[in-house]
């Protein structure tokens, strides 16, 4: 019986064999995820451990870790087309908060002296977190006024308007999203490798249990 355990193992047992390279990759990653193999014999290729039933086993949870890895990615960019700018500004177009605004801002001077101090991103209305601080920006007299007083306030003078806050919160939400897309598909692509490596060795396994 011959025992790889690690890489050291696996090149003494292979240097100078003319083994299939995709048999001899599969090896190789199966070794460096941690796993060990046992062959019956190198020519022909007869594998005794890991055994079929546990290969298939070892098969179902990667398919399984690779499906939750593709919802969450596809669940990530979705958030990331809600996000684009194209999107949102039809969003909001078709928002009849957004046409009240509209009218207030044509209509009313003191509803537009209001907005252009405090800068209301009325565009952010389409995300729940801030709708709700839209809303009552438009329709609340009482709420617009205590935002203008923050903002005219020497604390308020010193730190940034409303808008640059959602822009801020807004990139970093992008970012979040981006690095984390980034390292799910190091990961897929890791157990895409993996489940080729089972596949492979499956086929070469010689025990069932």
């Amino acid at each position: 019986m011959i025992v790889i355990g690690n890489l050291k193992a696996y090149e003494k047992v292979f240097q100078g064999t003319d083994v299939d390279s995709a048999v001899l990759e599969a090896i190789r990653e199966y070794v460096s995820s941690g796993g060990v193999i046992k062959l019956e014999s190198v020519t022909p290729m007869k594998i005794a451990y890991p055994s079929r039933n546990r290969l298939k086993a070892q098969l179902d949870e990667v398919r399984a870790k690779k499906r939750k890895i593709t919802e969450e990615m596809r669940n990530l960019r979705r958030k990331q087309e809600k996000g684009k700018k194209a999107l949102r500004k039809i969003k909001v177009i078709a928002d009849p908060l957004y046409w009240k605004h509209r009218i207030k801002l044509l209509a009313d001077p003191g509803y537009r002296k209001a907005y252009e101090t405090v800068e209301m991103p009325v565009a952010a209305m389409t995300d729940p977190k801030h709708r709700k601080m839209v809303e009552m920006f438009v329709t609340n007299p009482e709420y617009r006024e205590r935002l203008v007083e923050a903002r005219t306030s020497v604390i308020g003078r010193s730190r940034g308007s409303i808008r640059e806050s959602v822009e801020k919160s807004d990139k970093f939400k992008e970012e979040v999203i981006s690095e984390r897309l980034g390292k799910l598909e190091k990961e897929l692509e890791k157990y895409e490798r993996r489940e080729k490596a089972l596949n492979t060795l499956l086929q070469f396994s010689s025990k069932v249990f």
